[in-house]
């Protein structure tokens, strides 16, 4: 939350409060102003209705709140809050992230040895750094509506299980990543047919599904231990596994706890969100060379609590470039972009050039069908992770400068400065004709290119050698000229 007392701030000018709660569950903003004058701002988790009761010498804790002042704009906050989650939050924050291949939007749910074989070698000859098997490995899962729970693997589709891909992408050079959705079930499970109290509800009423899915009670200390105790099989059963991506794609709906009296039903919201901080700080203790994605229906997890036990979090669903540097722009005011999960996909059918551009501002992967990619497009992917790999300690791990926005406009330019080295994106989206012709004015940035000499070198994936800028132009950077959707980016470095 942005709380600007003298009216609305700028980039780099204004007096502005950036406030975050620490609290992996529902937060609650409210901000007033009285007749006087006097303002109040009042942050903390979100508890409507519902009084918590305390036992004689019991005591309970709030969330704490990480906020932050400037006196000269937003751009501040944003560069303090990001170098306080990455010293002081993130699970190895100062590790730079590697370019993942992931294989959801390649094959969904219909894995095979082969295809997938395939798609491992594809993904270590463009460069990737580690392949991720999604969604669909265990249980008899052919769609979203079974297996949750059943934390085996299906033999159907692999028959000799995870290990002979596993090998395969260590031997290519690789490491290897799996998803896992610990913390809900399938009513279709055995899981819950031997534990049906097991799950979330609200006694006296019907338990309703989200997405065929219910929610794991994880105040029952049994069902903490399955869950720590599934991670702990599957990271033993399957040596090679160092990353994980843990989603949860369901809301809490119908809250009860059987481990809760009626008197204390309303505790359950708070209750276990604390939980499921144990289970995943249990987790995070018991696996510390795991690297763990946090993922939710989209990027509904990216607080500065939870993350204690995770590297990343995954940014949106909404993988469109387009819509993606809208998202990245907002969620790059409170998390800096070596947890923002950014991959190229074919969402919105835009351009594979400028997918990637878009993906290179964030943590760099691609989710597509690898296999499937023309000559162009290939080279142009190749391209882009030399390129992010170039970059991406700046884009990282350096102070972000936002500097023209995207949100009621066809157009965004950023950039990211570490040291004496600048990396500059520019994106010129949908409707913007005027960048598209090249007639605007440039984007300065003179306040981010080191005193004398420069050398500026075009890394925009898929531009040809004739067309790339090699210096700036009188006052900055200027749009880029090809039909839109179009990226620009440079890297500036002292000559």
């Amino acid at each position: 939350m942005l709380w600007s007392p003298d009216g609305a701030a700028l980039e780099d000018a204004g007096t502005v409060l950036a406030a975050t709660v620490r609290w992996g569950g529902d937060v609650r903003f409210d901000a007033e102003v009285s007749p006087h004058g006097h303002q109040r701002l009042i942050a903390g988790h979100q508890h409507v209705g519902a009084e918590r009761i305390l036992d004689p010498g019991a005591t309970f804790t709030t969330p704490a709140v990480a906020w932050t002042w400037s006196a000269t704009g937003i751009g501040e906050t944003s560069r303090r809050l990001h170098r306080f989650a990455r010293r002081h939050v993130v699970r190895d924050g100062d590790r730079t992230r590697a370019t993942v291949a992931n294989t959801w939007e390649a094959v969904f749910f219909a894995l095979d040895p082969d295809g997938l074989a395939a798609q491992v070698d594809r993904a270590a000859a463009l460069g990737c750094e580690l392949f991720l098997l999604d969604d669909g490995w265990f249980g008899r899962r052919d769609d979203d509506t079974t297996s949750l729970g059943d934390w085996q693997v299906d033999r159907r589709k692999l028959p000799d299980g995870l290990q002979p891909l596993i090998d395969r992408t260590l031997a290519a050079g690789m490491r290897f990543g799996l998803w896992v959705e610990p913390e809900m079930v399938n009513a279709a499970s055995a899981l819950y047919g031997d534990h049906p109290d097991w799950v979330i509800g609200e006694p006296g009423r019907e338990r309703r599904e989200e997405r065929s899915q219910l929610v794991l009670d994880l105040c029952r200390a049994e069902v903490r231990a399955f869950v720590v105790e599934t991670i702990d099989r599957v990271l033993a059963d399957h040596p090679g596994i160092t990353y994980l991506k843990w989603d949860a794609n369901r809301d809490v709906t119908e809250p009860g706890s059987a481990t809760l009296p009626a008197e204390r039903q309303s505790h359950l919201p708070l209750d276990r969100v604390r939980a499921t901080r144990d289970v995943m700080a249990e987790v995070a203790r018991r696996h510390p060379d795991v690297e763990l994605m946090l993922c939710a229906s989209g990027g509904g997890r990216s607080d500065l609590d939870t993350l204690r036990w995770f590297h990343e979090v995954w940014t949106s669903d909404n993988t469109d470039p387009v819509d993606r540097v809208r998202i990245q722009w907002g969620a790059s005011h409170l998390l800096p972009a070596s947890v923002l999960g950014a991959h190229v996909t074919r969402w919105g059918e835009r351009p594979v050039a400028f997918g990637c551009a878009v993906a290179m501002s964030g943590r760099f992967g691609l989710d597509l069908d690898l296999t499937a990619l023309s000559d162009e497009e290939a080279a142009t992917v190749a391209e882009a992770i030399t390129a992010s790999h170039r970059i991406r300690d700046v884009v990282q791990h350096g102070d972000l400068h936002r500097l023209v926005s995207p949100v009621g406009s066809d157009r965004a330019a950023l950039a990211y400065r570490r040291g004496d080295r600048t990396v500059v994106f520019l994106y010129a989206l949908e409707g913007d004709d005027g960048a598209a012709a090249g007639r605007d004015e440039p984007v300065a940035i003179d306040h981010l290119v080191p005193a004398g000499p420069a050398t500026v070198t075009d890394l925009t994936p898929g531009r040809p050698a004739d067309e790339r800028l090699t210096a700036l132009a009188d006052g900055g950077v200027p749009w880029p000229v090809a039909p839109t959707p179009a990226a620009t980016i440079l890297e500036i470095r002292p000559a």
